[in-house]
């Protein structure tokens, strides 16, 4: 009988999702979680070439759909029967570069559905009498943004507050189950491609320790799931190589 318990990731084909994945993979079981199977799929088939006796379960599922994200998941726990969960790592998120005057208010629910709400109704499920008492840690994505703001970035300055604002509330709600989050700098990942490599190295060079990778980010996360962070909740934690203190040159 397998006793590893069960790490959830959301937006486990991203760069950071499959960065986290792989330390993970000889202490736990994973779920993955993201809106395209067939990336999903290719995503284990990756992971297993690393580590062939692995334990890796998936689910293609829309973020936005928010009224069916809960459900969905549960209804996936129960199907393979898995209860030994004790831990969630939300890494999805969207981050449209869009100014205040041409959003719409369904820029502003589809956001708040994908970066927040969709890794409540999932917490929503795993603190039920069934899955509370293995659940130990859940560790969110924030952004440096939720701290200085960005141009055409209000959308997602907001999300991610929000996800700082929460993750204090939740922290006094849900103990003894621990509640943090970490808000990168810049990040060396695919996403990046959208803003082009003038942006890139333009933003890099503000970081004193330049710009940062998935591996990065990924060990923080890996920390904050492990027993070595069992006395650390409510906290948002800056990984940003020295953006945040460089003011001077933000």
């Amino acid at each position: 009988m397998d006793e590893k318990s069960y790490i959830v990731i959301t937006g486990a084909t991203s760069d950071m999702g499959i960065a986290l994945s792989k330390q993970l993979l000889p202490v736990y079981n994973l779920i993955l979680l993201d809106i395209n199977e067939s990336t999903l799929v290719n995503t284990i088939s990756m992971l297993k070439n690393i580590n062939n006796t692995c334990n890796i379960m998936y689910m293609a599922i829309d973020f936005n759909d928010i009224s069916a994200v809960g459900k969905t998941f549960q209804d996936f726990l129960k199907k393979y029967n898995i209860l030994n969960i004790s831990g969630l790592v939300h890494i999805a998120g969207i981050a449209p570069v869009l100014p205040l005057k041409s959003t719409e208010i369904e820029d502003w629910y589809k956001i708040f559905n994908i970066n927040l709400l969709s890794a409540v109704e999932i917490i929503k499920v795993l603190i039920k009498k069934q899955y509370k008492y293995n659940m130990k840690s859940v560790v969110f994505l924030s952004s440096i943004y939720a701290h200085f703001g960005g141009k055409a970035q209000i959308m997602y300055t907001v999300s991610k507050a929000a996800i700082e604002a929460f993750v204090m509330g939740a922290s006094v709600e849900l103990a003894p189950i621990r509640v943090n989050t970490i808000a990168p700098g810049l990040v060396k990942t695919n996403s990046m491609s959208v803003y082009g490599d003038n942006y890139a190295e333009q933003f890099e060079s503000k970081h004193l320790l330049g710009g940062g990778s998935a591996e990065n980010i990924a060990d923080i996360l890996y920390f904050l799931l492990s027993e070595k962070a069992s006395w650390i909740t409510g906290q948002t934690y800056i990984v940003d190589g020295g953006l945040s203190v460089n003011a001077l040159n933000l």
